[in-house]
């Protein structure tokens, strides 16, 4: 295992997961485009954020924590 392996798996478990709330115009956009109620009773995701990084979210919690690790 490497220094980075190693560094990016400590920052992994700085990485948060969050509830990300689409928008009204996101729900409605998604609505349009698959036409499905399940697509519309969705409210959002769950993305990652990282304290290093702030105001930004990721999909994954490696993607957050590869950001604060080129942050640093």
């Amino acid at each position: 295992m490497t220094n980075f392996e190693i560094a990016l798996k400590a920052e992994m478990k700085r990485a948060v997961r969050v509830f990300w709330p689409y928008t009204l115009e996101q729900r409605g956009s998604q609505f349009a485009r698959h036409g499905s109620l399940r697509v519309r009773t969705r409210r959002g995701e769950f993305r990652y954020i990282h304290p290093t990084v702030p105001g930004v979210a990721f999909r994954r919690r490696s993607d957050a924590a590869r950001a604060a690790l080129d942050a640093a």
